[in-house]
């Protein structure tokens, strides 16, 4: 964002949920009332998300009661992704930021192999970078490691042995890239 003065303003984000970014804190302030209750949902489902992960590898040798009380229990409500989400994973794979990829990621419906205009997908920005965890996170996922409809046609591991990031190759190859 531009800050009047020819360079860039840092924006603001949630430090909640990441979903969200503002301007400045007066913005953030205003706007509280009515993000709080979708952050709040965002936030218990995805520890709820991490609770039954946890618990699944906990009780792996008591799988039939474990999967009676899952019965049971009520499914909280999902919250589902945006477009403007799919951006902003593009965007913090390509910036690095692990938590709020980690974040993004629980969201149900989010397009992990959205590509920007020139093509390029979360995972060929992370590979770019080099950011190992976020594309171990990202394949983890489900991200198509193969997909090359960038403009020039190159595939994350093609850019990532250009960059020379040798741990990358080596976890694209080893998934299938």
């Amino acid at each position: 964002m531009p800050d009047g003065n020819g360079g860039t303003k840092k924006l603001r984000k949630c430090g909640r949920c990441y979903r969200i970014r503002y301007c400045n804190r007066e913005h953030q302030k205003a706007d509280h009332q009515r993000h709080k209750p979708d952050c709040l949902a965002f936030v218990e489902a995805k520890q709820e998300k991490r609770d039954k992960k946890a618990q699944a590898k906990s009780c792996s040798s008591d799988s039939s009661s474990s999967e009676e009380e899952e019965k049971t229990k009520t499914e909280s409500p999902k919250v589902t992704a945006t477009a403007d989400d799919s951006k902003l994973l593009w965007e913090a794979c390509l910036n690095g930021r692990l938590d709020e990829v980690r974040s993004l990621l629980d969201l149900d419906g989010i397009n992990i192999n959205y590509s920007d205009k020139h093509g390029c997908t979360p995972l060929y920005a992370a590979s770019q970078e080099g950011n190992i965890d976020i594309v171990k996170e990202l394949i983890t996922a489900g991200s198509n490691v193969n997909q090359a409809h960038t403009t020039d046609g190159a595939s994350p591991l093609y850019m990532a042995s250009q960059k020379g990031h040798l741990a990358v190759v080596k976890v694209l190859i080893n998934a299938g890239g």
